[in-house]
C-alpha cells in the first residue's frame, strides 16, 4: 500500500507539472491564433513495467499531445512554437527522436518520414529535462487524431481485432469514441 500511495503521489506531481507546462504553451499557441486542445498523461506503473520487461526504451512515461483545428501547416507552426517554448523552460529536444509523419509539410531532412501505411500522421518530438526526465510530445490535426484513435491507425483496434474479431472491434470503436468525447482517458484542456 505504501508503494501504491507513493506512486500515486509521484503521478499526481507529474500530471501537475505537465499541466503547468501545457498552460504556458497554450498561451503561445493562442497568441499565434492556433485553436487547439491538449491531452496529457503519465504512464501507469503497470504499463511502465510491461515496457521495461519487454526491454523497450521508455520515452513516453510523461507525454502530451496537441490536437489542432485546421490544416497540416498548423502542425509545423505549432511544433516550432513547442520547441521554442520547451527549450525556454529548460528542456532540450532529443533530435534523434524527432519524426514527421505528416504528409505535405517538412521539418527538414531525415525527420520527414511521411505517413505510415495505415494512414497514421503526427509530428513526434521528445524533450529531456535537467534531471534526465523525458517528455514525449505529439502534434496533429483533429482528422489525424481520429485516424490514430479510432480509425485505420488505432493501436487498440489492431489488438482487439487480432484477439476478438471484427464485430467486437466495431463495438470497441464505439465505446472508445464515447469515452474520448467525455475526456475519460486523458486530462483534456481546450485551448480555444
Amino acid at each position: 500500500r505504501t508503494i501504491d500511495k507513493a506512486n500515486l503521489m509521484d503521478r499526481s506531481k507529474a500530471l501537475e507539472h505537465l499541466r503547468d507546462i501545457t498552460s504556458l504553451i497554450n498561451i503561445e499557441l493562442q497568441s499565434a491564433d492556433i485553436p487547439h486542445r491538449v491531452e496529457y498523461d503519465v504512464k501507469s506503473v503497470v504499463s511502465t513495467q510491461r515496457k521495461l520487461i519487454r526491454k523497450e526504451e521508455l520515452t513516453d512515461a510523461a507525454r502530451f499531445r496537441y490536437i489542432l483545428k485546421g490544416d497540416r501547416e498548423r502542425c509545423k507552426t505549432a511544433a516550432e512554437i513547442l520547441i521554442r517554448e520547451m527549450e525556454g523552460m529548460g528542456y532540450s529536444e532529443v533530435r534523434r527522436e524527432r519524426k514527421n509523419y505528416v504528409r505535405g509539410i517538412s521539418l527538414g531532412g531525415t525527420y520527414d518520414v511521411g505517413p505510415k501505411e495505415n494512414g497514421y500522421e503526427s509530428i513526434h518530438l521528445l524533450f529531456g529535462g535537467r534531471e534526465g526526465n523525458l517528455i514525449s510530445v505529439q502534434v496533429r490535426t483533429e482528422e489525424m487524431h481520429r485516424t490514430a484513435e479510432v480509425g485505420s491507425a488505432s493501436h487498440g483496434r489492431f489488438k482487439i481485432a487480432d484477439f476478438f474479431g471484427a464485430a467486437v472491434t466495431a463495438r470497441a470503436d464505439e465505446i472508445r469514441e464515447s469515452l474520448q468525447r467525455r475526456g475519460v482517458r486523458y486530462a483534456i484542456i481546450n485551448g480555444r
